[in-house]
This record gives C-alpha cells, sequence and structure tokens, in this order.
C-alpha cells in the first residue's frame, strides 16, 4: 500500500500489503474502503506468517441480524461499540489503528468511534520484526447487489496529542474472564472461522 488509492473493483480476491512494516514508535494507520462487505479486514501480523496476528473485520451476527466489527486473534469476538455502525453495501468504512510498539498496544478505531486498547501478543518476535498490515475481502462488484468501483485507501495522520493521552488500559483478549473483558468484547453465534 505505497499507493494512497486503488481501485480493487475488479479484483476482489487481491489482498494489499503496506510496503514496509510498522518497526518502532506508535503510528496511526488508517484504511478506508469505499463499500462495507462482510469480511472484508485489516490483519496485523506480528512478524513473518504465520507467528500470530489479529484480524480486524466487518461481521454479521446472525442470531441478532446486526452488522458488528470483530478482532480474532485465537477466537473471533465482536467489539460492542461498533455495533451497527456500518451498513453493508455501503460506505465508506475506515478501520483505524494506532500501533504503539513502545508500550505492546493497539488501539482499533472504527468510522471515528474510538475504541478498546488490546495488548500486543506477549513473545517479542512484533518487537523484532515489525508489524505487517494487509487489507484483504473486497466486495465483487460483477453482480448488481454492489456498484463498484471499490476504492481501497490508505492514510497514516500524525499521532494527535488526544490520541496519545488515551487513558484504557490494555485489554488481554485472551481472557474473556476479565471485567474489562466483558465491557469492549462479546462472544457470537456465527459460522467457523
Amino acid at each position: 500500500l505505497d499507493a494512497t488509492r486503488v481501485d480493487v473493483s475488479r479484483t476482489p480476491d487481491l489482498d494489499l500489503r503496506l510496503a514496509r512494516p510498522i518497526r518502532r514508535g506508535m503510528s496511526y494507520i488508517e484504511i478506508t474502503v469505499s463499500k462495507a462487505w462482510y469480511g472484508t479486514g485489516v490483519d496485523l501480523t506480528f512478524g513473518p506468517r504465520p507467528i500470530d496476528e489479529y484480524r480486524f473485520s466487518l461481521g454479521l451476527n446472525e442470531t441478532e441480524g446486526q452488522n458488528i466489527v470483530t478482532i480474532t486473534h485465537d477466537s473471533r469476538v465482536a467489539i460492542t461499540l461498533f455495533d451497527e455502525s456500518w451498513t453493508w453495501g455501503e460506505g465508506p468504512v475506515i478501520f483505524g489503528m494506532l500501533v504503539d510498539l513502545d508500550r505492546g498496544r493497539l488501539t482499533l478505531y472504527f468510522n471515528n468511534i474510538v475504541g478498546p486498547c488490546v495488548k500486543l501478543p506477549d513473545h517479542s518476535e512484533w518487537r523484532r520484526k515489525g508489524v505487517h498490515l494487509t487489507v484483504s475481502e473486497f466486495p465483487e462488484t460483477d453482480d448488481d447487489q454492489i456498484p463498484g468501483p471499490i476504492i481501497v485507501s490508505c492514510a497514516t495522520p500524525p499521532v494527535s496529542a488526544e490520541m496519545r493521552s488515551t487513558t484504557r488500559p490494555p485489554i488481554d483478549i485472551e481472557d474473556p474472564s476479565s471485567a474489562s473483558f466483558r465491557e469492549f468484547f462479546y462472544a457470537y453465534d456465527d459460522e467457523p472461522l
């Protein structure tokens, strides 16, 4: 993703990867997709695959019939703050990620809503190899449901003082029994990963 805008209308199976990994400090990355589609998301890979990754993506809670945003590590959970914050087939949707390699944290943003802060995995691979970002699973424009074009853009605005002063402590998404986990995440019935 060196280019700031890419038309993926004719290549929905394409994976777009940030040209260089994030290796140090604090960086804010914003990925905008012009139309929302179930499954569209961003993979944050901590070192060379298949070491560890988080997937931040759009989903559907079929039981509740609501559009959700999920994060997946060993299991997939929905992010409470982002429920019903997007509409299928419309857009744009904005995935924001504040990657803080100094403190080992990732703060999630979606459509300008500040979400939870999660701990990066405990191993040190991301400290040595950096964090890689890949955007994938775009809408197919050859059917009449989603008229094209589908544009993906990437921006790296400066980290604001407000972002730096985020006071939420990081949550271990591997500990669903914690009160902070239950405040920001919930499991839902879905097809197996």
